[in-house]
Formats: structure tokens, C-alpha cells, sequence
């Protein structure tokens, strides 16, 4: 590779959203960010069908206690979302796709997963998670709330499987097991 490439990547790695920095509305305002796990949630196949078909919506309203664990600051924003998710059996079988979604609140398909160009894995791949990354670039998402009455959806990520054209079970199973660790920037603290 020449030196000239490395360079070209390395200032494209850090060129980041100027909608994302961190500014205090007015000075010597309070500003932080942080990283936040959503609760964990468990995904299990439906008996003869063996679907999956989850949507995790990425708001603060899947953070536990969230308006009191922040009360101290007056405003927040979600910036960036990322979906771990685990399979729990090295013999579950089947495919795993996984999707995001900006606007589309809608219970995934199989026709819908395959037209988002889903990530595919096995549902038996127990060796680490899974991982998919929503960044959030809609400047009317990125707009700050205020954390008493919760952070806006910013989108969705999608979670899909079924017998027919994926290999799942057809035995209520307990297959994958997720978190979301949300990056939040909170401004102005007050005790």
C-alpha cells in the first residue's frame, strides 16, 4: 500500500459528523457523553413455524429507569447505537439475519430482510457477538430532548428468522440473547 493511501484512510477515519460535536448552548454549560446498555432481551422460535421476527427500536424507552438514572441533566440525544447480539446454543440451527432500519417501525419478513442486504450468521455461532452499528445522521433526530420526558426514536434494528427458507427450529427454542450500548450526549447538569 502506498503512503499516500494510509493517509487518504486515516483522514477519512477521523472525519466524523459535525452535527455529533458536543456543544454547550450557551458557555460554561454542563456537557457529557456516555455510554449506556439497554436491558438485555431474549429472542425464542415460534412452535411449527420457527420465526423470529423482532424489532428493537432505539430510544431511551428500552433503558431501565432512565428519566431517574439521568435526572441530574437536562437534555439528551442518542448519536450512535450498537446491537450485540449472542446466540445461546452451538447446536441451534438456521440462519440469523439482522438488519437497521432510519424510519420503518414495521415487523421484519424474510422478503424485507433480504432487500435491506441483512448481515447473515448461524444461529449456532456461540464465539462472539454480533455486532451492528446504527449511526445517527438525521439531523432531526439529533435534536435534544429533554431526559424527564425520554430520548426520541432515532431507528430501529431488525432481527429475522424462520423454518422455511432459514433452517430454524420448530421447537419453541431460545436462541439469541441482545443489548444495545447507546452513546447519549446529555447538556446542561443541575443538582
Amino acid at each position: 500500500m502506498r503512503p499516500q493511501s494510509r493517509k487518504i484512510k486515516q483522514q477519512q477515519k477521523d472525519k466524523t459528523d459535525p452535527n455529533w460535536i458536543l456543544r454547550p448552548a450557551f458557555p460554561s454549560q454542563p456537557v457529557g457523553s456516555f455510554k449506556v446498555l439497554s436491558n438485555p432481551a431474549k429472542l425464542t422460535t415460534t412452535v411449527t413455524t420457527g420465526v423470529i421476527s423482532a424489532v428493537v427500536t432505539l430510544s431511551s424507552s428500552n433503558i431501565a429507569s432512565f428519566a431517574t438514572r439521568f435526572a441530574g441533566w437536562e437534555e439528551g440525544r442518542m448519536i450512535k447505537a450498537v446491537l450485540k447480539v449472542d446466540c445461546f446454543s452451538a447446536t441451534n440451527p438456521g440462519r440469523i439475519l439482522m438488519y437497521q432500519d432510519a424510519d420503518d417501525s414495521t415487523t421484519p419478513t424474510l422478503a424485507l430482510a433480504q432487500s435491506h442486504k441483512a448481515k447473515s450468521f448461524s444461529a449456532a455461532d456461540v464465539f462472539e457477538p454480533h455486532i451492528l452499528v446504527f449511526n445517527n445522521h438525521n439531523v432531526d433526530d439529533l435534536e435534544y430532548n429533554t431526559v424527564s420526558s425520554g430520548i426520541n426514536t432515532m431507528g430501529y434494528f431488525k432481527l429475522y428468522t424462520d423454518n422455511a427458507a432459514l433452517g430454524s427450529s420448530i421447537v419453541a427454542t431460545d436462541y439469541l440473547g441482545y443489548t444495545v450500548e447507546y452513546t447519549i450526549q446529555f447538556r446542561g447538569f443541575s443538582v
